[in-house]
């Protein structure tokens, strides 16, 4: 994080391991003009205790903490996945004596007032925004911390949404596609969603072909519904119409009864695309 020391004072490790088992306790590296920077390691793949528990500074200087860990308040931005590794608040670090704290473990990156997470250099998944790269930190001697960020991802990941309600052959379709995407790069995950009539089919692979400026697209139709005009479709006297009046009359789950209605009426129109999301 900026720090290059020409020379270190050597540590006894030995005397930072806890009692407690999978436990380290933050170890002092000394660096020049009174600067001291507080690290350790982890000893299990997740659900560790956290460093800042029960932790103090014991010397004079200017303290920085650099370790992997999880800031209680910002868990909730979180993917649901993630789980809390060294848990601490940002209350913790000023109180343990240390001037500013450089973390990792949270994919979002964010600036605190005694803390900053930079980010994952490039995004890993879609869904992950903020400014990410490589934080540069100047620390003055009275321990004032100044922050700056400098993107360095190369990859961009980007999430559109289309609603495709009201569009009415493949090529609007493919029109209105062609237009929220035009100006993207890197990555796309497209994500339709809306009422669109049942003989319209959808065709990523012909939207990805007109999209060269893409390195890849990634396209969910789970939020499209067909169409069918449900009331026109019970007066009807025929066998479909008998069909719909039998499901509206027996299924009161909204969901689950445009899932039966999409798939009986699929396979009364002889398609053979019968799963429905």
């Amino acid at each position: 994080n900026g720090f290059c020391p020409p020379t270190a004072t050597p540590v006894n490790y030995d005397v930072y391991r806890s009692t407690t088992p999978n436990v380290v306790r933050l170890r002092p590296l000394a660096l020049a003009d009174g600067l001291t920077v507080w690290g350790a390691a982890h000893l299990a793949p997740a659900g560790t205790r956290g460093f800042l528990d029960g932790f103090a500074v014991d010397r004079g200087g200017v303290h920085l903490g650099l370790f992997h860990g999880s800031e209680r308040s910002a868990m909730s931005a979180e993917d649901a996945s993630k789980v809390p590794h060294a848990p601490f608040t940002a209350a913790q670090v000023s109180a343990a004596g240390l001037h500013f704290a450089l973390v990792g473990h949270l994919h979002r990156p964010s600036d605190g007032r005694f803390h900053a997470y930079p980010g994952n250099p490039e995004p890993l998944s879609f869904g992950e925004t903020g400014q990410r790269g490589a934080l540069v930190v100047d620390v003055d001697a009275a321990g004032g911390v100044r922050t700056t960020r400098h993107v360095i991802a190369r990859t961009e990941v980007v999430d559109v949404d289309l609603d495709v309600t009201g569009l009415d052959h493949s090529g609007a379709v493919r029109a209105a596609v062609i237009e929220v995407l035009g100006g993207c790069r890197g990555v796309a995950r497209l994500r339709v969603h809306g009422d669109l009539d049942p003989g319209i089919d959808l065709d990523p692979r012909a939207w990805r072909a007109a999209l060269p400026g893409l390195d890849g697209l990634v396209v969910r139709t789970d939020g499209v519904h067909e169409a069918y005009d449900v009331d026109a479709l019970a007066g009807e006297q025929t066998v479909r119409g008998e069909f719909v009046r039998d499901v509206v009359a027996a299924v009161a789950d909204p969901v689950l009864r445009r899932r039966i209605l999409t798939t009986g009426l699929r396979a009364l129109d002889g398609r053979d695309d019968l799963a429905v999301l």
